[in-house]
Protein backbone atom coordinates (compact mmCIF):
# COMPACT_ATOMS: atom_id res chain seq x y z
CA UNK A 1 0.00 0.00 0.00
CA UNK A 2 1.75 3.42 -1.13
CA UNK A 3 1.86 6.15 1.14
CA UNK A 4 0.96 9.44 0.73
CA UNK A 5 1.09 13.05 1.94
CA UNK A 6 -1.58 15.53 2.21
CA UNK A 7 -1.33 17.85 -0.79
CA UNK A 8 0.03 21.55 0.34
CA UNK A 9 -2.86 23.78 -0.11
CA UNK A 10 -0.67 26.31 -2.64
CA UNK A 11 1.11 23.46 -4.92
CA UNK A 12 -1.97 22.62 -7.92
CA UNK A 13 -3.22 19.59 -7.48
CA UNK A 14 -1.52 16.07 -9.51
CA UNK A 15 -4.21 13.40 -9.94
CA UNK A 16 -2.63 10.46 -7.60
CA UNK A 17 -1.25 7.67 -9.63
CA UNK A 18 -3.68 4.91 -10.44
CA UNK A 19 -4.17 2.36 -7.19
CA UNK A 20 -2.62 5.21 -5.19
CA UNK A 21 -4.71 4.89 -1.35
CA UNK A 22 -5.38 8.76 0.01
CA UNK A 23 -5.10 8.55 3.69
CA UNK A 24 -6.94 11.67 5.07
CA UNK A 25 -7.53 11.08 8.52
CA UNK A 26 -4.88 11.76 11.00
CA UNK A 27 -5.70 8.68 12.79
CA UNK A 28 -5.79 5.84 10.07
CA UNK A 29 -2.19 7.50 8.48
CA UNK A 30 -0.64 6.55 11.74
CA UNK A 31 -1.39 2.58 10.37
CA UNK A 32 -4.07 0.36 11.46
CA UNK A 33 -3.83 -3.28 12.11
CA UNK A 34 -6.28 -6.12 10.75
CA UNK A 35 -7.28 -8.83 12.30
CA UNK A 36 -8.80 -11.79 10.71
CA UNK A 37 -12.38 -12.64 11.11
CA UNK A 38 -11.42 -16.07 12.46
CA UNK A 39 -9.78 -14.49 15.39
CA UNK A 40 -11.58 -11.75 16.08
CA UNK A 41 -15.42 -14.46 16.09
CA UNK A 42 -13.24 -17.39 18.01
CA UNK A 43 -14.71 -18.16 21.08
CA UNK A 44 -12.39 -20.22 22.48
CA UNK A 45 -9.94 -17.41 22.45
CA UNK A 46 -10.06 -14.81 25.52
CA UNK A 47 -10.63 -11.07 24.85
CA UNK A 48 -6.73 -10.48 26.34
CA UNK A 49 -5.50 -13.34 23.80
CA UNK A 50 -7.51 -11.58 20.82
CA UNK A 51 -5.89 -8.20 21.88
CA UNK A 52 -2.47 -9.61 22.47
CA UNK A 53 -2.82 -11.03 18.85
CA UNK A 54 -3.17 -8.02 17.38
CA UNK A 55 -0.80 -6.49 18.79
CA UNK A 56 2.11 -8.38 18.10
CA UNK A 57 0.46 -8.20 13.81
CA UNK A 58 0.90 -4.45 14.32
CA UNK A 59 4.27 -5.07 14.85
CA UNK A 60 4.86 -8.29 12.87
CA UNK A 61 3.02 -6.76 9.61
CA UNK A 62 6.49 -4.26 9.07
CA UNK A 63 9.09 -7.46 8.42
CA UNK A 64 6.85 -10.10 8.52
CA UNK A 65 7.49 -11.72 11.65
CA UNK A 66 8.01 -10.75 15.33
CA UNK A 67 9.63 -11.90 17.70
CA UNK A 68 7.64 -11.17 21.23
CA UNK A 69 9.97 -11.42 24.46
CA UNK A 70 9.59 -9.52 28.13
CA UNK A 71 11.67 -7.45 29.69
CA UNK A 72 10.65 -4.79 32.60
CA UNK A 73 8.72 -1.93 30.89
CA UNK A 74 9.34 -3.27 26.94
CA UNK A 75 5.78 -3.07 26.00
CA UNK A 76 4.92 0.18 25.34
CA UNK A 77 2.14 1.53 22.60
CA UNK A 78 3.22 2.14 18.88
CA UNK A 79 1.28 5.31 19.84
CA UNK A 80 3.19 6.18 22.62
CA UNK A 81 6.40 6.67 20.89
CA UNK A 82 6.90 2.51 21.54
CA UNK A 83 8.10 -0.11 19.00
Amino acid sequence: MPATRRQDPDQEATPPEPGTLLVEDDTLRAGFTQIPNRVLRASNLSRDAKILYTFLLSYAWQQGRCFPGYTPGSFSSPARGGG
